[in-house]
């Protein structure tokens, strides 16, 4: 089992959306999906949780351009 701290620490390296469909754009556009959770206020409605990288960050900047 982690620690704490050192799931936090992985939470920090972590970017969470919310939307399906950007989540699948960002997946088309080869960033990673690490995991689902269910969203916490609209449980029938999950998070996509994705590693925050320079790609994710530049794949963002394209779609909000």
């Amino acid at each position: 089992m982690k620690s704490n701290r050192a799931n936090e620490a992985n939470k920090s390296n972590e970017k969470k959306i919310f939307n399906r469909k950007l989540a699948l754009k960002l997946r088309e556009q080869g960033c990673e999906i690490i995991r689902t959770e269910p969203n916490k206020l609209k449980p029938q409605f999950d998070v996509y949780i994705f590693s925050d990288t320079p790609k994710l960050h530049e794949v963002l900047d394209e779609v909000f351009g």
